[in-house]
């Protein structure tokens, strides 16, 4: 009979340790092993600002959360997220500086720099979301990086 993944219901060979898809380890009776709830609250802590850095520095080093692919993916990809805002931000500015020898349009930058941050705000508070009920939501071209980079 065939085992399925309670987490995140992929197949999985009969006897297995693990889930492939997710690395969760199995239980019996065809359902993952119950988690010890430190999964997902470290895949949110990765998205949270400045204090996200905690929960990036626990996912890729503290030994039982490292081997863990839910983890690796969010701070992969909680790191990529936060280099492509920096470099839109970077980019922003270039504008406004090039903007502003046009005279009235660098006024335009003034709205649009606030729109950042909040795009910025409430994407992270989303993925916080999500990784809290354990999903592995991948944003476009980033997420794709990331569960490379996490073995998913």
């Amino acid at each position: 009979m065939a085992q399925f993944c309670a987490a995140c219901g992929a197949q999985m060979a009969d006897g297995s340790a693990a889930c492939p898809a997710c690395g969760k380890a199995a239980g019996g009776g065809g359902a993952a092993a119950p988690a010890s709830g430190n999964e997902n609250i470290i895949g949110l802590l990765c998205y949270a600002g400045p204090v996200g850095l905690i929960g990036i520095i626990i996912s890729l080093v503290v030994e039982p959360f490292s081997k863990n692919k839910f983890n690796r993916f969010h701070a992969f990809q909680a790191i990529f997220m936060f280099v492509a805002f920096v470099c839109l931000w970077f980019a922003m500015i270039f504008l406004g500086i090039i903007l502003a020898f046009l005279g009235p349009m660098a006024m335009i930058m003034l709205l649009v720099y606030p729109l950042i941050g909040l795009g910025a705000f409430v994407l992270a508070i989303v993925m916080m979301i999500h990784a809290y009920q354990n999903k592995m939501t991948r944003l476009p071209i980033i997420g794709n990086i990331a569960a490379r980079m996490a073995g998913v």
